[in-house]
């Protein structure tokens, strides 16, 4: 245990909110998560996700092609077994797709892969909605490019959630950041929107968003006997 550890289990322990046996117990429990996490983003499957440039529609000569999509058809199984494609309607719907793209160039006008895909469902000469097709363009445009934006939610919440204002309850921080991130409104808007919903008014001036520190200890020990049953 590190010296900065030791120092904060006993701060704690005065305060009589943690012991030596619950902080161990919370410490495994931490650390083994977060080696199920690495083991479980390090698998080999992610490797595949480099033959998946297509998307990007930058080079659809080369990278564009039916063998390119059907590794991804594999891979999408692989994470999403019980998912299923007509083959045979999506290599039609690539050819058409592959067609119209190599006769009009107004594709590299467009800056996301949001414009891109639209322009190309929209413009492609098809009888329905490419319903093979935009299984796997949506597939792909659901993996985050970067982490950052998971990053900015978690330092919002460190901004939130500081030793000054320790007592938020998770639910109460789960709401701010849901407001902060997905409220479109503008504050007029939103100030409206607040004096409409008494309801919601009444618990935002309640005490029900804090945690009483009675309570944290009374968690703290009931899932430190529930990590010893188990």
């Amino acid at each position: 245990m590190t010296i900065k550890e030791t120092e904060l289990l006993n701060n704690l322990r005065d305060e009589s909110i943690l012991t030596l046996n619950i902080y161990n117990n919370f410490r495994t429990i931490f650390f083994e998560t977060c080696s199920d996490y690495i083991t479980e983003w390090t698998n080999p499957t992610l490797c595949k996700f480099n033959g998946v440039s297509w998307i990007t529609l930058k080079n659809i000569e080369d990278d564009f092609s039916w063998k390119n999509i059907s590794n991804t058809i594999q891979l999408i199984k692989n994470v999403i077994p019980s998912l299923t494609f007509n083959e045979a309607e999506l290599f039609d719907e690539f050819t058409i797709v592959k067609t119209n793209l190599q006769k009009n160039q107004k594709i590299k006008s467009f800056n996301t892969l949001d414009e891109k895909w639209t322009y190309v469902f929209q413009t492609a000469d098809i009888d329905g909605d490419f319903p093979n097709l935009k299984i796997v363009v949506e597939f792909l445009m659901c993996i985050p490019g970067s982490n950052a934006n998971v990053e900015r939610i978690f330092s919002d919440m460190n901004n939130l959630w500081t030793d000054d204002k320790s007592r938020f309850d998770v639910k109460t921080v789960k709401a701010m950041l849901v407001v902060k991130h997905f409220f479109t409104e503008d504050c007029s808007g939103f100030h409206d929107f607040l004096l409409g919903n008494k309801k919601l008014l009444k618990h935002i001036h309640s005490s029900e968003k804090y945690l009483p520190k009675e309570s944290k200890t009374v968690i703290l020990n009931t899932q430190a006997s529930t990590s010893n049953t188990c």
